[in-house]
């Protein structure tokens, strides 16, 4: 059973255009991302899923030099994107996590991992409720499950996000981790805005590995004025 996971990044994001190409602590954010998801326990391969197109060619350049597997699709049809990866990759189990989520945790994702496979569901995740802080999102999903959502949604939405088709289906069979919850639900930790992106920095200074939640937390703990920094950056 290969387990990959797909990492979706594009130069064109919206509201902080080329994100996954800012440099911190000498390392793309792609470069943060690939790295921690090759700390996570049980994954056979890491694949960045690109748009086509010129724009995005130093996305390309950047995930190879890092060692990533690269695998081009559709922009805007995300899901299509995802479907293309998993059978490039011949994977059985996909687990995504966007790339605007540089501080997740590579152990809550190999948890979240494990639980999919051991309890043979077709879909899992982290963020059903809100129980960890915003930026430790993961999914688990089988490739099986992945291929019956690319042909099954018609939405525009669905096709964008890639698995709100899978959560509304009440017919798959889902599994639940759950966090801390309590104040921590509605910290912001992932990379929208120039002003997420500051955070990032600031919680990153000292880190040579990917930190495990706790660490950022301790980090917190000692400089509570951090969360002011993205404040007003959108929540969920």
């Amino acid at each position: 059973m290969k387990k990959v996971i797909i990492l979706q990044a594009r130069f064109t994001s919206t509201r902080l255009p080329g994100k996954v190409l800012q440099q911190v602590n000498g390392l793309t954010i792609l470069g943060w991302m690939i790295r921690l998801s090759r700390e996570v326990r049980g994954i056979d391969e890491v694949c960045v899923a690109v748009p086509e197109g010129p724009p995005h060619h130093v996305v390309v350049a950047e995930a190879q030099k890092h060692g990533a597997t690269v695998v081009t699709g559709p922009e805007q049809d995300v899901l299509s994107r995802f479907a293309i990866a998993a059978r490039a990759t011949s994977a059985d189990i996909v687990m995504r996590i966007t790339t605007d989520c540089p501080l997740a945790d590579p152990e809550i994702a190999a948890e979240m991992l494990k639980m999919v496979v051991t309890s043979g569901a077709d879909y899992g995740c982290n963020n059903e409720p809100f129980t960890f802080p915003h930026g430790l999102d993961c999914e688990v999903f089988t490739r099986n499950i992945l291929e019956v959502a690319e042909r099954e949604a018609t939405d525009d939405y669905d096709r964008e996000h890639v698995t709100p088709w899978i959560k509304r289906n009440k017919g798959i069979s889902k599994v639940y981790l759950h966090g801390p919850g309590g104040d921590m639900t509605s910290w912001r930790w992932t990379i929208d805005t120039p002003d997420d992106l500051e955070f990032f920095k600031a919680v990153a200074q000292g880190f040579e590995h990917p930190p495990s939640w706790q660490e950022i937390v301790k980090v917190l703990e000692e400089n509570p004025h951090f969360h002011e920094m993205n404040r007003k950056s959108r929540q969920r």
